[in-house]
């Protein structure tokens, strides 16, 4: 997913203001974040499959810190210390989460013995 954001916000860059949308639409740099907005979906599919959604959604989150991560080595934007704090925040319950996660298996496993 978070590839898909830094490819539409490189694309937009590119583009002029006054560009009509068609046009826009046609930046190789937006068809690309619509493939990767489109393969999205399958991926997210199988992982709702595989796992709790309980689990599996505020992983999601993690997104955030990528695009933070990428948009200061490819757009050269700033960290601020609100950004960086609230990636904490955010990387701090997505490892809550999954440790509560973690727990819950290790009980089930416990009741089945």
């Amino acid at each position: 997913m978070a590839a898909g954001q830094i490819s539409a916000k490189y694309g937009s860059l590119q583009s002029s203001e006054y560009e009509l949308p068609v046009k826009t639409g046609l930046n190789i740099f937006h068809i690309l974040s619509y493939c990767f907005l489109i393969s999205r979906a399958p991926l997210w599919f199988f992982i709702l499959k595989k796992s709790d959604i309980s689990t599996a959604y505020p992983v999601l989150s993690l997104n955030y810190i990528l695009i933070l991560f990428f948009s200061v080595i490819i757009f050269a934007e700033d960290v601020t210390p609100g950004k960086l704090a609230g990636s904490l925040l955010i990387t701090a319950g997505v490892l809550l989460v999954l440790s509560g996660s973690e727990l819950q298996v290790k009980k089930t496993k416990k009741q089945e013995v």
